[in-house]
């Protein structure tokens, strides 16, 4: 039998992406450790949500998460890279709706080079 390589290189990438969305959501995550912290500078998590504040967890979280999502890829060898360019078109077309305050994007790629760092 003979495979198209691009076939095959797409099917691997999609194969670390679904186990990159695995690793993200079963990633340790810190909120709910202390639910009223007031790092957001409000008395308690109820008036956080009622003048639109950012949780300070929600960043940490998704620090945490991402972290656990790119080291799968690097495990299985895609090229990535996280990107705030890529979360802020999301975020600016109203890809998750509108309470989605914060999104970073990972590109993947299976290159014969990281298509991602520019080394003039």
């Amino acid at each position: 039998m003979i495979y198209e390589e691009k076939e095959l290189e797409m099917e691997g990438v999609l194969q670390t992406a679904r186990q990159m969305c695995t690793a993200a959501r079963t990633a340790q995550k810190a909120r709910g450790l202390n639910e009223c912290c007031g790092w957001c500078n409000q008395a308690n998590c109820q008036g956080c949500r009622e003048n639109q504040r950012v949780c300070v967890f929600d960043p940490m979280d998704l620090g945490i998460a991402l972290g656990s999502a790119v080291s799968v890829a690097s495990m299985n060898h895609v090229d990535n890279r996280i990107m705030f360019s890529v979360g802020k078109g999301a975020l600016s077309l109203g890809m998750l709706g509108p309470e989605v305050k914060m999104i970073l994007g990972i590109p993947l790629a299976a290159a014969g080079k990281a298509p991602y760092f520019d080394r003039k």
